[in-house]
């Protein structure tokens, strides 16, 4: 009989927000990548809630709403056109939670859901200006990385890669956030 013999390895501390409930709300501010007039998403709030499981995987939803842009179409003898809208997004999110330290902890995760971009457009005719509003729903894919201290107030920092599915006007964008829970 063969025995081998080693040194034993000690179980690596869970995460802080293993077992736990956790509601998250914060400002968030995007920009698109695609050269617009105007960018759809800038300054913005959401929230999110979700809970991470005893082997340290998150599953999570989140609503993330944009204000936008709104602008003036250049355009001579024209009364007050504009060009420009918002966003807004709804996820599911799964995620893992990897420990830092005691309080410390980063969480890769992915969204996937639902997107509505609201954009007005203008063009200049022969016949003076076309203004045109559009609402378009997307698929988005959303894979981002969170840093998060928690305590029984936890703070988080985030940054996302947002992908749509299925728009002409815009593809990508880079979405940043800060987050206040518990």
């Amino acid at each position: 009989m063969l025995t081998v013999s080693g040194a034993a390895h000690a179980k690596e501390p869970a995460p802080a927000t293993v077992d736990t409930l956790q509601v998250d709300l914060g400002v968030r501010y995007g920009l698109s990548f695609e050269k617009l007039d105007v960018n759809p998403w800038r300054l913005g709030w959401g929230g999110a809630i979700g809970y991470t499981r005893e082997n340290a995987i998150y599953l999570g939803a989140s609503f993330d709403y944009y204000d936008g842009e709104v602008k003036k179409y250049p355009a001579d003898n024209y009364p007050d056109p504009t060009i420009g809208g918002n966003y807004w997004q709804a996820l599911a999110q799964v995620g893992y939670d990897l420990r830092l330290s005691k309080r410390w902890l980063w969480r890769p995760k992915v969204g996937v859901g639902w997107a509505t971009l609201n954009f007005n457009d203008c063009i200049t005719t022969i016949d003076g200006v076309e203004c045109a509003k559009t609402y378009t729903s997307e698929t988005a894919l959303v894979p981002a990385l969170q840093l998060m201290f928690v305590t029984p107030v936890s703070f988080s920092l985030e940054a996302r890669y947002v992908m749509l599915f299925n728009s002409v006007t815009i593809k990508h964008a880079l979405v940043g956030g800060f987050g206040i829970g518990f």
